[in-house]
């Protein structure tokens, strides 16, 4: 079936006990609408990569993943 959903946004934040720290400083954008399968499968690999590369410094990723139909 394929991809159904695209990574647009990665906002990067992290965590201290209780206390949430949104970080402004790590926001990870992803391709542009409109997305077919074949791109979004890329993008969606990047982000997977971001995330890896930001989670020694950062313990929350809060995604935003519209359709592949749009917004």
């Amino acid at each position: 079936m394929g991809v159904l959903r695209w990574i647009s946004i990665i906002d990067a934040a992290t965590t201290r006990g209780r206390l949430f720290e949104a970080r402004v400083d790590c926001i990870w954008d992803g391709i542009d609408p409109p997305v077919d399968v074949q791109p979004s499968e890329k993008n969606n690999l990047a982000a997977i990569q971001f995330i890896r590369a930001e989670r020694a410094r950062h313990d929350v990723f809060i995604l935003t993943a519209p359709r592949l139909s749009g917004w």
